[in-house]
């Protein structure tokens, strides 16, 4: 698994768990993006490749 795979798995999870929670979508699609970059800090941190 790469590090972009990763990535797009946590971003799916994160845009159905805004849309679960439904609130402004403004305001998830923000959340969603900060925590993309957070996984994606993280994937790349615990990468093997690193």
């Amino acid at each position: 698994m790469t590090v972009n795979d990763l990535c797009v798995k946590a971003k799916y999870q994160i845009y159905s768990r805004a849309a679960i929670k439904g609130n402004s979508r403004r305001n998830n699609i923000h959340t969603a993006i900060l925590e993309a970059i957070a996984s994606h800090r993280a994937a790349i941190a615990s990468s093997p490749d690193n």
